[in-house]
C-alpha cells in the first residue's frame, strides 16, 4: 500500500513537471526585426516617345503604339485632295514620369520652339497646325489598364509655357503626363468619328511653302 501511494506521488509530481515544462513552452517568444531601406530618388525626369500608327481614323483601339523613338518627326505629308490639304498617318505620344520619393513639390513646363521652314524662317511656320493635347495617366496597383484624364488642349503655338505641378499629376494615386501631338485634319465638329481640332488650329493647307520644317520641345523639371 505504500509503494503504491509513493507510485502515485510519483506520477503527480511527473504531471506537474511536465504542465509546467509545457508552460514555458508556450510563454516563450523571439521578436525578429525586419527592415528596408527604401532607397531616395529626386528629380528624375524619364521620357518616352511613342509613334502612334492610325490604322483607322474613326476607331483608336486598333492604333499601333511603337516606343523607343528619338523625336516627332510626322515623315512626309500626304495631299486629301477633296479637301485640299495635307495630313498624316501617324501622331506621337509622349509619356514624361517625374520620379521623385521626397514628398517635395515640383514643376514639369512644356516650351516649343516654332516648327519653321528649315533655313529659310521660322515665321513660315506649321504652329498653328500641329494639335497638341495634354492628359494625366494613371494605372492603380493591380489595374491591367491604364486610364486618362484630359487635362487641356490646343495648338502647338499654344502649348508654349504649360505647365504642370505634382498635385495635378499626381494626384496621392500615382501617375504621370502625357502629351499628344498630331497635324491638324480641319475637323471641327467630330463628324465621322474624327478627332475635333482645338479652337484656334487649322489644317496645313495644300499652298503651304514646300520644305521640311524643324522645331524642339523642351520639358523643364523644376523641385519646389
Amino acid at each position: 500500500m505504500k509503494r503504491t501511494k509513493t507510485n502515485i506521488a510519483k506520477l503527480i509530481l511527473t504531471l506537474a513537471m511536465v504542465l509546467a515544462l509545457q508552460t514555458m513552452v508556450i510563454a516563450a517568444e523571439k521578436s525578429i526585426a525586419v527592415a528596408a531601406k527604401v532607397p531616395e530618388l529626386s528629380g528624375i525626369m524619364e521620357v518616352t516617345i511613342s509613334a502612334v500608327d492610325a490604322k483607322d481614323a474613326t476607331n483608336a483601339d486598333d492604333d499601333v503604339w511603337t516606343p523607343g523613338q528619338n523625336s516627332i518627326s510626322f515623315g512626309t505629308l500626304t495631299r486629301d485632295v477633296k479637301n485640299k490639304i495635307f495630313t498624316a498617318s501617324n501622331y506621337y505620344a509622349v509619356d514624361v514620369a517625374v520620379l521623385d520619393n521626397t514628398g517635395k513639390g515640383w514643376t514639369l513646363t512644356h516650351t516649343v520652339m516654332p516648327v519653321g521652314l528649315y533655313r529659310v524662317s521660322r515665321s513660315i511656320n506649321l504652329d498653328e497646325s500641329i494639335n497638341v493635347a495634354f492628359a494625366k495617366v494613371m494605372k492603380p496597383r493591380g489595374a491591367t489598364k491604364t486610364t486618362e484624364v484630359d487635362l487641356s488642349k490646343g495648338n502647338y503655338l499654344a502649348s508654349n509655357n504649360v505647365q504642370f505641378n505634382r498635385a495635378t499629376l499626381e494626384g496621392n494615386k500615382g501617375g504621370w503626363l502625357r502629351i499628344y501631338y498630331g497635324i491638324a485634319t480641319g475637323n471641327k465638329d467630330g463628324s465621322g468619328g474624327l478627332s475635333v481640332d482645338p479652337e484656334g488650329s487649322f489644317p496645313i493647307a495644300q499652298y503651304q511653302h514646300a520644305g521640311t520644317y524643324v522645331g524642339r520641345v523642351t520639358l523643364t523639371l523644376a523641385q519646389q
